[in-house]
This record gives C-alpha cells, structure tokens and sequence, in this order.
C-alpha cells in the first residue's frame, strides 16, 4: 500500500482527490492538511509515502515549504509531487530544484494524478515534459 498525505487548503478539493484516491486498490489516503503546519504533523504522526501538495496553501504558506523538511532524525521524508494551478517556469525549476518528485496541473486527468504518485512512491519523477523543455529554454 501506498500511503498518501493531501495538503489542499480548498476542502472540496482535498476531500474530492481524497475519495477519489481512495478508491485505488494500492493507495490509503492517511489524512489531509490545509497548511504547512497542519501538512508536517500529519507526516510525523502518519508517515505517508507521497505528499500531493498544492503550491498556494492557507496562510500564505507556500507548498514549496515542505520540501527538504525532515520531521524525524531517522524517518524517511515522503515524495512531494505538486499539484498545481500555476502553470509557471518559475515553479517547475523550484521544484526541481528542491528535489520534488513530481509536478502536475489541475488539469491533469486523475489516472495521471494516480501514476505520479505511483511513481513517486517507485522513487521516480513526473514532470510535464513541456514545461521542463519551457524551464530549459528559460535559463
């Protein structure tokens, strides 16, 4: 089983990805935060293996926050694979960057949604191929 934490401060949106995610024979959804601070205790307290987070969160915060973090001296830091509105350059490289394992738009179809975090789990990445070509370009 994979298990998956959901930071999305729109609740009709976690808990819409949620049952949707739920119904994957191999995902377990362990919990939903709205914000970073609420997204770190639930990975202490539910070690999740994939992190599907939103950039823009409640209170400001940005998703960008969670990469890097490690809740515990001897526990594994979960995947984070963005799911995003912001279909920006400058946050495909952040990612990057920052060592997320995914990044994919809201318009993505929920099989992709699932395959990235499939994949993230495996210890693979998902990045829209387009935009990283764009992210290249740009630099």
């Amino acid at each position: 089983m994979i298990r998956v934490a959901i930071v999305e401060d729109h609740p009709a949106t976690a808990e819409g990805l949620a049952a949707l995610l739920a119904a994957e024979p191999d995902l377990i959804v362990v919990g939903t935060a709205p914000d970073l601070d609420e997204a770190r205790a639930l990975i202490r307290s539910k070690a999740p293996d994939v992190v599907l987070c939103d950039i823009e969160l409640a209170g400001g915060d940005r998703g960008f926050g969670l990469l890097g973090d490690t809740t515990d001296a001897v526990a594994k830091a979960p995947a984070i694979v963005f799911l995003s509105s912001y279909d920006y350059p400058a946050f495909y490289a952040l990612a990057l960057e920052r060592g997320a394992a995914g990044y994919l738009l809201k318009t993505e179809p929920v099989s992709e949604i699932v395959r990235a975090i499939r994949r993230a789990a495996a210890g693979e990445t998902t990045f829209n191929v387009a935009a990283i070509a764009r992210v290249t370009a740009s630099q």
